[in-house]
């Protein structure tokens, strides 16, 4: 976790900036534990049947088989890395009113994020 936590300069100036910088990593490891521990409950339920038709069909059990795969591909601290720089722009003006742009988002983090249970702003527009 050194270079995921800041971990890597160990060098402080006092006492009190070391047991600062220990606080933060450690919040730090509990949020990445806690993300790591919904993962692998997430993935335990990707592309399982739920009995809901509106769930079980063809193209939504494919598309959680999709997302299946790509996680099972990567770390925890490659899908952090994957999400880092996704913005939301909103254009405003007469030739383009209430647009709503989101930089690199597929159809696969949609679902990601949805099954996760994330409930922010998403655009379904820009999905590829």
């Amino acid at each position: 976790f050194k270079q995921k936590a800041d971990g890597k300069k160990p060098r402080v100036w006092d006492s009190d900036r070391l047991r600062g910088r220990e606080f933060v990593q450690f919040v730090a490891l509990a949020y990445y534990d806690f993300l790591y521990a919904k993962l692998k409950a997430l993935k335990a339920t990707l592309g399982q049947p739920t009995g809901d038709k509106k769930h079980d069909t063809e193209t939504v059990l494919k598309e959680e088989r999709a997302l299946l795969k790509w996680l099972k591909a990567r770390s925890l601290h490659e899908v952090l890395g994957w999400f880092d720089a996704v913005e939301i722009t909103r254009l405003t003006g007469k030739g383009h009113p209430a647009i709503k742009i989101v930089t690199e988002q597929t159809r696969r983090d949609q679902l990601f994020l949805e099954r996760l249970g994330y409930q922010g702003e998403m655009s379904p527009k820009n999905a590829a």
